[in-house]
């Protein structure tokens, strides 16, 4: 579990900024700005584009 960590430490750091991203989306919808809510909608695209990256 450790080595995949270790292996894998950067998908688990998107993972989890998606995971932050999508709980305050759905919790704050109709607190924050629409700016954020598209700050926020960038920072979930990145993160699924960095996490289903393909391999070359």
């Amino acid at each position: 579990m450790q080595k995949f960590f270790i292996n894998h430490y950067k998908d688990c750091i998107a993972f989890s900024l998606l995971i932050i991203c999508l709980i305050s989306l759905i919790v704050f919808d109709r607190k924050i700005s629409d700016s954020l809510r598209q700050t926020l909608g960038y920072v979930i695209v990145g993160c699924l584009g960095f996490i289903f990256r393909g391999t070359t």
